[in-house]
């Protein structure tokens, strides 16, 4: 009887290139591998199934049912099968077994697979998987914000300091509450002479810093003498300029001297009383009232500066515009085409003051300020 061959067993390096591994150059792919063991007794089938579980794990680790019908599989043996040959049927398997016998020692086979066509998707389900899943609560619903609490400070922990400074605002907003229904400010100053004053919570603070320092330099009914306050006084502006404090005090003294009590005497005598001293004059030839002359009309300046008046105290725009209660639309215009001064008066012409868009409401009041500022008497320096 015929002795049965004794399997051998073999070793199969396989190597794998991916659909998308066949689109790179040559030179760069880089393929996966794979090797598996069999003997040489080993049927198709069962050779087959072994070789698909390693391709489906590495070309397929997540593909549910691979067609293997678009793979490229082939094999070859050194030196008895040099050039790359089927493997895809029983016959094929059957010419690899006879190639490997003529192997003498450790036969090796070499198994090519290439993907020529991509996979359709039909990925395995993980049940641990987030989309496999029964949706959590938490998941539904995004992260609720912890809301922020705001507690009113205690007592203890505001500094004595500002606990003076708090009580001194209170104590001011408490004595100058605006009662007036057609005022729009909730608080107000009022001073002796002039409008309500709004007052905002930075005039509260300033107000009661200063009457918290000393009290010589504000009070609960006078305020502080700092810019934040000029419209509530406008007269303590001269305060800060020795000049504008002699000029202000000069006006109020004028405007403040009484009347004389001399009794006036008034007499009046005839157009002709003396008319006997001077030699007859013969009458002037008639003259056509076409011809005659119009009566004469004093020709209005063209200068702001009054004539036969000098400048008087050099004051900034502002100041003047303070000290004389000129509207804030006067000192705008001023600032917009760069006069920063009395000194400016004496070279502005009306004409000047209708090119810059004065009112002529305004410019009465103007005129009316500049007349009062100016000085009747002989010129001097002017500095």
């Amino acid at each position: 009887a015929d002795e049965i061959p004794k399997p051998i067993l073999i070793t199969y390096n396989i190597t794998l290139f991916s659909h998308e591994q066949m689109k790179i150059p040559k030179t760069r792919r880089e393929p996966n591998a794979r090797f598996l063991e069999a003997e040489s007794n080993l049927e198709w089938v069962d050779f087959r199934a072994q070789l698909y579980v390693q391709i489906s794990n590495a070309l397929f680790p997540d593909v549910v049912a691979p067609d293997f019908s678009k793979l490229d599989i082939k094999f070859s043996i050194v030196r008895h099968a040099p050039l790359p040959l089927p493997l895809v049927s029983a016959n094929d398997y059957n010419h690899l077994l006879k190639m490997v016998s003529k192997c003498k020692t450790d036969p090796s086979v070499r198994i090519h697979v290439i993907e020529t066509q991509p996979q359709t998707l039909n990925k395995k389900k993980d049940p641990m998987a987030k989309e496999n899943r029964a949706p959590d609560r938490t998941e539904q619903e995004p992260p609720r914000k912890k809301a922020k609490t705001s507690k009113a400070p205690k007592e203890s922990d505001i500094l004595p300091a500002n606990m003076a400074l708090n009580d001194r605002i209170k104590r001011l907003r408490d004595k100058w509450e605006c009662n007036v229904s057609s005022c729009h400010s909730e608080h107000c100053f009022v001073p002796a002479v002039g409008p309500h004053v709004p007052l905002s919570h930075e005039m509260f603070e300033k107000w009661a810093a200063a009457w918290l320092r000393d009290e010589s330099l504000a009070s609960i009914d006078t305020p502080p003498n700092i810019a934040l306050f000029d419209d509530a006084a406008p007269h303590a502006l001269a305060k800060k300029s020795p000049i504008l404090q002699a000029r202000v005090n000069n006006m109020m003294k004028n405007a403040a001297a009484p009347p004389s009590s001399a009794p006036v005497v008034n007499v009046v005598m005839p157009n002709d009383m003396f008319n006997f001293l001077r030699p007859a004059a013969t009458a002037p030839a008639p003259v056509p009232l076409h011809e005659a002359a119009l009566p004469a009309v004093p020709l209005a300046s063209k200068t702001l500066l009054p004539p036969n008046c000098f400048p008087g105290l050099r004051l900034d725009m502002t100041q003047f515009c303070q000290a004389y209660r000129l509207s804030d639309q006067i000192l705008k215009k001023f600032q917009d085409h760069a006069y920063t001064g009395t000194h400016a008066f004496r070279y502005i012409e009306m004409s000047d003051l209708n090119a810059m868009g004065f009112l002529p409401g305004e410019i009465v009041d103007l005129r009316e300020a500049v007349a009062e500022w100016a000085d009747p008497g002989d010129d001097r320096d002017y500095h």
